[in-house]
C-alpha cells in the first residue's frame, strides 16, 4: 500500500509543473511601443515587441523617451507614457510610480470590443511558426488575387511581368472546369464582364502563362476563395470596431492585420503591415508577420526579404 502511495506521489509531482504552466494564462499583450521599453518577468528580461503576451506579475519600465499600448483580453486598451514603472496584474495595471499615476496612462474602454483574434495570433507566435526561407526564383507571379481569401466576386487580376514576353494567357478553373481564359499584352486586366461570376465560399484555381522565346513560362497556380458575405459582413463590425476602439496608428493597423490574418485575407494583411512597417520600420515582429503573409500568399522572394530584416533587427536579442 505504501508502495502504491509513492507512485501516485510522484506521479503528482511530476505533473504538476504541466499543471501550473496551464493555469497561468496571458492577460494582455503589446500592441504598439516605442523608445526604451524594458520587462521582466520572473527575474529575466524579456525582448521587447509587438505581439508580445503579457502575464500577472510582468514588470515593464518605460523611459524617458518611451510609450507602451497594451491590449488586455477584456478588450480595454491602456496607454502608458514615459518614465513609468508598472505591473501588470489581472484585469489592470498596478502602477508604482507617482508620475504615473497623474499622467501617464490613459484607459479606453472598448465594452463592445472582443480581441480573441489578437491573443490567438500572440499564442500562435509564441509557439514558434519558424520562419523558412523559400528558394529564390523567377518567373511570374500572381499579385492579384494570389493564395487568399477575397471579399470581391470580380477580382482585378494582376501578375508581375516578363521581359521581351509579348503575351500572356491568364485561366481561372472551378473542380478543373473552365471559368474564363484571355490572352493579353498587359500584366493587369478587371474581371471580364462576359466571364462566369465567382461564387462565394467557392475555390477557384488562377494560372498565368508567358511564351518567350521557344520556352514558356509558367506561374504557380494559386488558389483563392471568395468570402461569403455573412462572413464578409462580420470582418468588417470588426474592423470598424478596432478603428473606433484602437487608440493610436500602429495598433489600428497592428490589429487589422490580425484580423485579416484570421480569415485569410492575406492580400488585405499585406496592405496593413506595410503601413505598419512604414510607421515604425524597426519592429521586428512586423517584418517576421509579413514574411510569414507573404510565404502563405504564394510570394516567396519578398517573404525571404522580410525575413531577412526580421533576423537583422532581432540579432544579438
Amino acid at each position: 500500500m505504501k508502495g502504491l502511495y509513492l507512485i501516485c506521489l510522484i506521479f503528482l509531482i511530476l505533473l504538476s509543473p504541466f499543471f501550473a504552466e496551464e493555469e497561468k494564462e496571458a492577460v494582455a499583450i503589446i500592441t504598439s511601443f516605442s523608445g526604451s521599453v524594458h520587462i521582466e518577468r520572473d527575474g529575466e528580461d524579456l525582448p521587447t515587441d509587438a505581439m508580445v503576451q503579457l502575464y500577472s506579475g510582468d514588470k515593464i519600465e518605460i523611459g524617458g523617451d518611451g510609450k507602451l499600448v497594451i491590449l488586455y483580453t477584456s478588450g480595454k486598451f491602456r496607454s502608458i507614457g514615459a518614465s513609468s514603472s508598472i505591473v501588470i496584474e489581472t484585469g489592470r495595471l498596478e502602477v508604482e510610480s507617482e508620475e504615473a499615476k497623474d499622467k501617464a496612462i490613459e484607459e479606453k474602454r472598448t465594452e463592445d470590443f472582443k480581441p480573441l483574434f489578437a491573443f490567438k495570433a500572440a499564442s500562435e507566435r509564441l509557439g514558434g511558426r519558424k520562419g523558412v526561407r523559400a528558394p529564390d526564383t523567377t518567373g511570374i507571379f500572381i499579385l492579384s488575387p494570389g493564395n487568399s481569401v477575397i471579399l470581391e466576386d470580380k477580382p482585378q487580376l494582376i501578375w508581375t511581368s516578363v521581359s521581351e514576353t509579348k503575351e500572356y494567357s491568364l485561366k481561372i478553373q472551378r473542380m478543373a472546369v473552365a471559368v474564363g481564359t484571355i490572352t493579353l499584352s498587359d500584366t493587369a486586366i478587371e474581371y471580364p464582364v462576359d466571364w462566369q461570376s465567382l461564387e462565394r465560399e467557392k475555390s477557384y484555381v488562377m494560372k498565368v502563362e508567358a511564351q518567350k522565346e521557344e520556352k514558356v513560362l509558367a506561374s504557380r497556380i494559386v488558389r483563392f476563395k471568395v468570402l461569403s458575405e455573412a462572413k464578409a459582413q462580420i470582418v468588417e463590425n470588426e474592423k470598424i470596431a478596432i478603428c473606433e476602439n484602437s487608440p493610436d496608428e500602429i495598433t489600428t493597423h497592428l490589429l487589422l492585420s490580425e484580423l485579416y490574418k484570421e480569415n485569410r485575407l492575406f492580400g488585405l494583411a499585406i496592405a496593413e503591415l506595410d503601413r505598419l512597417i512604414a510607421l515604425a520600420p524597426d519592429i521586428p515582429e512586423f517584418h517576421r508577420s509579413l514574411s510569414e503573409v507573404y510565404s502563405d500568399f504564394g510570394l516567396k522572394k519578398m517573404s525571404n526579404r522580410e525575413l531577412d530584416k526580421y533576423e537583422e533587427l532581432t540579432k544579438g536579442n
